[in-house]
C-alpha cells in the first residue's frame, strides 16, 4: 500500500478506536453503521486521489447520519481491537477494491473480533490475504482465476 493509503487506514483505525469515547452504543452496532455509512462510501471512492479524513470530521458525518449511535448499547470492544479492526477493514477495501458495505456483508464485526487474536500481529496486507483465502475456503467469497481478476480490472 502507498503511504497515502496507509494514512487512510490509520484515520479509520483511529476513528474506530475513538468510538468508545465518542458514542454510547455497542461496538458491533457502531461498526455496522460505519461500514454502511456515507463517510465509508466517500472513503471507498478515494481511489487515485487522496482526501484527508480526521476523527472530528468523521464523527460529525456519522452523528448526523445515525442519531442512534448515542443510545446505550451492548458489548464494547477494547480500543486496540477496534483500532486493528478499523485498519483491516479499510486495508481490505483498498487491497481488494471493494466497498465497505460489501466487506461488512461477509465479515461482520463479531466475526472480525473472533479473528483478532490469530491475526493482529500480521502485516495488514498479509492479514487481508489470509482472511480472504479463509472466506474463499468457506465458500463466502467466490474463487476467481487470475484471468478473471485481470479482466475485471481491465473492464473497470
Amino acid at each position: 500500500m502507498t503511504e497515502e493509503q496507509q494514512i487512510l487506514c490509520e484515520a479509520q483505525a483511529s476513528f474506530f478506536e475513538s468510538s468508545i469515547d465518542l458514542f454510547r452504543c455497542g461496538s458491533s452496532y457502531f461498526i455496522s453503521r460505519f461500514m454502511n455509512s456515507d463517510i465509508a462510501k466517500k472513503m471507498d471512492a478515494v481511489g487515485n486521489g487522496f482526501e484527508y479524513y480526521d476523527v472530528p470530521m468523521m464523527t460529525a458525518s456519522l452523528s448526523s447520519e445515525f442519531e442512534s449511535l448515542n443510545r446505550h448499547g451492548n458489548e464494547r470492544y477494547p480500543k486496540p481491537v477496534l483500532h486493528w479492526m478499523g485498519y483491516i477493514y479499510r486495508a481490505w477495501c483498498i487491497i481488494k477494491r471493494a466497498r465497505s458495505s460489501q466487506i461488512y456483508r461477509i465479515m461482520k464485526a463479531e466475526r472480525m473480533l473472533s479473528l483478532y487474536d490469530a491475526f493482529h500481529t500480521f502485516d495488514p496486507e498479509y492479514c487481508v490475504e489470509r482472511i480472504y483465502e479463509m472466506l474463499q475456503e468457506e465458500g463466502m467469497i467466490e474463487k476467481r482465476t487470475d484471468y478473471e481478476i485481470f479482466r475485471s480490472i481491465m473492464l473497470s
